[in-house]
């Protein structure tokens, strides 16, 4: 499937575009001088085309895309901070629904990292829950108490 990926990819870029697979099922695109018009119209090309079903061993398999658009000046930010922008505007993206395009803007950063550091807080808690010996507190909030504090309340 991810040389079907990189075909269609190929095939919607420009010749002097460079599409790379990042890892796993992340590709990047490098599109140099394109403004916001032709980024916006070269992500709707790479959407419609991961849109259509791909056949694998005669099955249509049907996959979901959510791009991330980010632009700067040649040496105004480093490529890693380029390649971190439009990860979070992918993020974004990805967040709003199936099959969609962002462009970065700079309060996005900020969003995304405070989105990841609550899901982070949320992960430590349900660890710190499970060690404790509770309950699973999305099933049940009432239960997910410590068994020590459950005894002291009569229960």
């Amino acid at each position: 499937m991810l040389i079907q990926v990189a075909e269609r990819l190929r095939a919607c870029v420009r010749s002097e575009d460079t599409p790379a697979r990042l890892g796993g099922d992340e590709f990047a695109v490098l599109a140099d001088g394109l403004g916001r018009k032709a980024a916006a119209d070269l992500a709707g090309r790479l959407l419609a085309s991961l849109q259509r079903p791909f056949e694998l061993a005669g099955q249509q398999v049907a996959v979901g895309a959510s791009i991330g658009i980010a632009f700067a000046a040649p040496g105004e930010i480093s490529p890693e901070d380029l390649l971190r922008n439009a990860d979070v505007a992918m993020y974004v993206a990805k967040n709003s629904g199936k099959n969609r395009f962002e462009v970065f803007e700079s309060g996005m950063y900020r969003q995304v990292k405070e989105q990841l550091d609550l899901e982070l807080d949320l992960a430590r808690f349900e660890d710190l829950l499970g060690a404790l010996g509770c309950g699973d507190w999305r099933e049940n909030p009432a239960e997910a108490v410590h068994p020590a504090a459950q005894a002291g309340s009569g229960r």
